[in-house]
């Protein structure tokens, strides 16, 4: 759901933006994420996916060239290894898992002074 966001506001400006456009980066979203979790199971080179469900960064990889949504298709850049992980389950995160959501965001603007996104067309 995330991604399908980000991928909107990226092609439509906000003028054009109504509860359509949620509405359809809804079911983007989860397409998205069936698309995902099927390629994952099925390719050699994919990366299992857990039993919670959640996707990770790393999940990405197999369409990282070529993200086709909403009739666009974007190229993902991301760091394999980054030092901002965790989950959005800070539960989870205390157990060495990754960082506090809170540790994860003031170390990210620690970190990345001038910006986070950046989204272009091509």
């Amino acid at each position: 759901m995330a991604m399908s966001n980000i991928k909107r506001v990226s092609i439509t400006p906000p003028q054009q933006r109504s509860k359509n456009t949620i509405d359809q980066n809804m079911i983007e979203g989860d397409s998205l994420y069936v698309k995902l979790r099927l390629l994952n199971a099925e390719n050699p080179a994919g990366i299992q996916i857990e039993e919670d469900g959640y996707l990770e960064i790393r999940h990405f990889d197999l369409v990282k060239a070529g993200l086709e949504i909403f009739d666009h298709t974007f190229a993902l850049e991301y760091e394999n290894d980054s030092s901002l992980f965790g989950s959005l389950g800070d539960l989870v995160n205390h157990n060495s898992i990754g960082l506090p959501l809170k540790d994860v965001l003031c170390r990210l603007f620690v970190t990345h002074q001038t910006g986070i996104f950046i989204a272009a067309r091509k």
